[in-house]
């Protein structure tokens, strides 16, 4: 009986502990996105000091607790990155970068401004509590090093589209190819399939590589699109069975 009641009283209190989290989560997200009017910010200046302050601790006491608990499993990294290396790990760090960087890097306020935007993650915090986004999580950790290697494969593809399109296109319009780097723009635009239109070849060999450049994206983005999809079913099939 005894062990029974301090069940149900351990049950509880990790309820009690979700809700309260939850109404972190939420208040966070509502602060980030009030923060974001400039009238609101400048009137409101010290409450939202004060409240980033207030949920930095909370989020980062979280990780050091939820962290704190996998070590029971034992002493060692591994039985750490059960946590650490999760989707949910991994955004629940993301989260409280913006907390952890300065400590770390020292008052660069254009850095720290740059990294406040990591805070949008704490929005994803809310799939811990929602099974179908549980079952997202672990669809993307299940295909994860394909994924990967899927990002560095378009990586080198963009890379080599942007270089030969910068030699294509460089004399005829030096303003919209000045260069490599810029180019990556293009390339990016172009292989996603989006297409802006704001940057365009006009030679013939640039509308030539264009062209193939466009039909190779199709394929690449169809290519994490198919493995999350096959994955997906085949978690749901696990459920059902």
């Amino acid at each position: 009986m005894q062990l029974n009641a301090n069940g149900m009283k351990t049950k509880q209190l990790a309820q009690s502990a979700e809700v309260v989290a939850l109404i972190m989560v939420l208040a966070s997200i509502i602060a980030l996105v009030l923060e974001s009017d400039a009238s609101i910010s400048r009137e409101y200046q010290h409450w939202f000091s004060l409240s980033r302050g207030v949920f930095g601790v909370f989020f980062v006491g979280e990780y050091i607790l939820r962290s704190a608990v996998t070590q029971r499993e034992g002493a060692s990294f591994k039985s750490w990155w059960k946590y650490g290396g999760s989707f949910f790990g991994v955004i629940d760090l993301m989260s409280i970068l913006p907390v952890l960087l300065p400590m770390l890097i020292g008052p660069n306020f254009a850095v720290i401004k740059t990294f406040r935007m990591l805070r949008v993650f704490r929005i994803l915090k809310f799939g811990r509590y929602s099974k179908s986004m549980k079952m997202l999580g672990d669809t993307v950790m299940s295909v994860r090093h394909a994924l990967m290697s899927t990002l560095f494969i378009a990586a080198f593809i963009i890379l080599f589209s942007s270089a030969c399109m910068y030699y294509l296109e460089h004399e005829a319009q030096p303003e919209a190819f000045p260069d490599i780097i810029s180019t990556l723009w293009w390339a990016v635009a172009t292989l996603t399939t989006v297409g802006y239109g704001d940057i365009y070849p006009v030679t013939a060999g640039g509308k030539l590589f264009a062209s193939i450049v466009a039909m190779v994206g199709i394929g690449l983005v169809a290519i994490p699109t198919g493995l999350m999809s096959a994955a997906f079913v085949s978690k749901m099939e696990e459920q059902d069975n």
